[in-house]
């Protein structure tokens, strides 16, 4: 392909990108959240996934019980397109 580079890695060893089955990344950092609090966004924790060689995320969510499930993973999928640099799944915890 145009632009590609080929990388002589004779002699090391070659490992396929990892999966996190289970994260929990927000869009937005939350208006509550507490002094000191920690909360990981698409970009930020999709970074640190892939500084240690995870490519693909799945990223647990929760639906509020008045939400459309359409609306929902669409603004869901939205967040993952405009701020995720890695591979995502979405999880979404409908109860």
């Amino acid at each position: 392909a145009a632009g590609a580079r080929e990388i002589d890695a004779r002699g090391m060893l070659v490992l396929p990108g990892g999966v996190d089955p289970h994260s929990h990344l927000t869009a937005e950092t939350p208006a509550d959240l507490p002094p000191g609090g920690i909360v990981e966004n698409y970009t930020s924790g999709s970074a640190a996934a892939l500084a240690g060689g995870i490519t693909t995320i799945t990223n647990f969510v929760s639906r509020q019980a008045n939400e459309n499930v359409t609306a929902f993973l669409d603004r869901n999928i939205a967040f993952v397109e405009k701020f995720g640099i890695a591979d995502f799944m979405i999880h979404v915890n409908v109860g």
